[in-house]
């Protein structure tokens, strides 16, 4: 058994509570987005230990509209040397005023995973995940900068452990199919979406996949807190977040960290279990030398609960910003970070968070 486990409705109230502590009212003054339509985008060849050489096509689509915050899609193709491939579509649509929002996200991949136990320590086992999946969630204005949302998700999985067996008393080693709704409350006060630099955002959400939609029954709560405070071109970013499953979760879809944006540095899906939490923080610089500045960036760590041992790591990193477009204030994104035992390198168009 894992250490006691916090409060799950609690931590949802306290972060109800730091949203309505926060300043209720319009966005901070930003210049006004573009309302034209508008697209910005570019091609990359990059290598990282996971996945070999890898090529890659990653644009987004500017959409006019009327509120505080642009709309945009973003669209990332992605095929590797080891035979993976990815195609994710992210779309965020303001409507009226920035009265209605609305967030989805569709994606088909074959790529492949490691399993190292519950506690990150285990040999590495390579797993191939073929999936799709898609969500979207609603969010109508409720006061000020207060959203409520709903939503719903479904993703199809197989997995292929290849020709090593896989652990034994895994669920879900068959894969299968996840269906369900989500509710949520949100406080959104940034004044872009793939690069802020001011403004808060919290969030409390809740995810329930019942036995009749999902073949694993589970619900989890996520809790949120991200702030940026900058002069429009110093910028600190504060991002801190808890994942907590109740139910029969399978175990590609039990919590975690690791990846582009949260604990880079750290392979994703090394760390797994019912629970996972952490916080991070990143200073961006404005271009120093012309379109390119600099970020510097570092995180704490840890997942836990009834499948492991409460299990923290650490990573620190540092990266390059390219500025692709002063008006629609897109950079391109170049990271490396080390974490405990493993790095990573990562390209992207906008912020990690």
């Amino acid at each position: 058994m894992g250490r006691a486990l916090p409060n799950p409705p609690m931590i949802a109230a306290l972060c109800a509570l730091a949203a309505l502590l926060a300043p209720v009212g319009p966005p901070p003054e930003a210049e006004p987005p573009p309302e034209e339509f508008g697209v910005v985008g570019f091609p990359l060849i990059a290598y990282a230990p996971e996945t070999s050489a890898l090529a890659a096509l990653v644009g987004v689509v500017f959409l006019p509209g009327s509120g505080p915050r642009p709309s945009s899609a973003r669209l990332t193709a992605v095929y590797t040397l080891q035979h993976q491939a990815a195609v994710v579509f992210d779309p965020t649509l303001s409507f009226a005023d920035g009265d209605w929002e609305v967030e989805g996200r569709v994606s088909a991949i074959r790529w492949r995973f490691p399993f190292q136990g519950f506690d990150g320590q285990a040999p590495r086992r390579w797993y191939t995940q073929p999936a799709f999946s898609a969500e979207m969630v609603i969010s109508r204005r409720i006061l000020g900068n207060f959203y409520a949302g709903v939503g719903g998700s479904y993703s199809l999985t197989e997995i292929d452990f290849g020709r090593r067996p896989p652990p034994q008393g895994l669920r879900g080693l068959e894969g299968g199919s996840m269906g369900g709704a989500s509710a949520e409350l949100r406080y959104d006060s940034r004044d872009h979406q793939l690069t802020p630099t001011r403004g808060m955002r919290y969030l409390a959400r809740f995810e329930g996949r019942p036995p009749f939609a999902s073949d694993f029954p589970h619900n989890r709560v996520t809790t949120e807190a991200r702030a940026f405070f900058g002069d429009g071109r110093h910028v600190l970013g504060l991002q801190a977040m808890w994942y907590g499953i109740w139910g029969d979760a399978p175990f590609f879809n039990l919590n975690t960290f690791g990846g582009q944006s949260e604990m880079r540095g750290v392979f994703r899906d090394r760390y797994r279990n019912t629970h996972s939490a952490f916080a991070q923080a990143e200073y961006r610089s404005p271009p120093v030398y012309w379109r390119v500045g600099f970020a510097g960036f570092g995180g704490v760590a840890a997942t836990f609960g009834e499948l492991g041992p409460f299990t923290p790591t650490w990573s620190l990193g540092a990266g390059v910003r390219v500025l692709l477009s002063e008006a629609r204030k897109i950079n391109l994104r170049v990271d490396g970070a080390l974490a405990r035992g493993e790095h990573g390198a990562y390209l992207g168009l906008g912020e990690a968070f």
